[in-house]
């Protein structure tokens, strides 16, 4: 397998208004398309598949030109369940959930998306694989949970 390695310098403030130097690693795995992200401690940060529009050319586009049509506006429902509103708030993204459907028994189901203002499960129990949308007020009505208040 054929590997491309670079580096990119970045500033980061360090102490007194100083700025320190730090390093990004990219690693180009070309015969299969992978691009791997380390900080200089080694520590892997992301991996994204090189396609039309990729992870690497939304994140150019974001750090560019933040009004580029591309850009979605993210409600604070969504940014909550996704991302937390504070930093060791949980997120409902990989997390596991029973939804009470009206069945004689509550519905296992992972949260694998949020989506604007929509919940993308997958059943767990569902042979299928099956995969539903939920508006964010219904499956916080279902699951149990409460949200915020603005």
């Amino acid at each position: 397998m054929s590997k491309t390695y670079r580096k990119i310098k970045y500033l980061v403030e360090g102490p007194h208004g100083s700025r320190d130097e730090r390093y990004l690693y990219i690693e180009y795995l070309n015969s299969i398309d992978y691009v791997n992200v380390y900080d200089d401690t080694g520590t892997h940060l992301f991996t994204f598949l090189e396609t039309e529009f990729d992870m690497g050319s939304a994140l150019a586009v974001a750090f560019t030109n933040f009004n580029d049509e591309r850009m979605e506006t993210v409600l604070n429902k969504e940014w909550d369940m996704v991302v937390g509103r504070e930093a060791d708030a949980p997120t409902i993204v990989g997390s596991t959930f029973s939804l009470d459907l009206g069945s004689l028994a509550p519905v296992e189901v992972q949260v694998i998306a949020v989506e604007g203002d929509e919940v993308v499960v997958k059943y767990l129990s569902s042979s299928n694989n099956r995969i539903e949308r939920f508006n964010i007020d219904d499956f916080f009505y279902l699951s149990g949970l409460k949200l915020k208040e603005e």
